[in-house]
């Protein structure tokens, strides 16, 4: 994902190699989710679900207790190779 104003961007395409964009919007004290055309679920939801209208209050936040942890796995080290500087 990329900041891109209020909004994490991730741009992707799905398995059915459908252009897919999915935005995390932070306002309000809330953060929501906004499936542009509706692609990205098809990838990662059931048949009634989905993300646009989907949000949950920010402070619902936890901390990662386990970071350090996470940032040595092989897969965090693949992502940050795969994603660039």
């Amino acid at each position: 994902m990329r900041p891109e104003g209020d909004a994490l961007v991730w741009r992707g395409k799905t398995v059915l190699n459908k252009d897919c964009e999915l935005k995390l919007h932070f306002a309000g004290g809330k953060v929501s989710f906004d499936d542009k055309d509706d692609k990205c679920r098809e990838d990662s939801c059931g048949a009634r679900g989905g993300y646009n209208g989907i949000s949950f209050p920010a402070s619902a936040r936890r901390d990662i207790r386990y970071i350090a942890r996470l940032r040595a796995s092989r897969e965090y080290q693949d992502a940050l190779k795969a994603t660039g500087p």
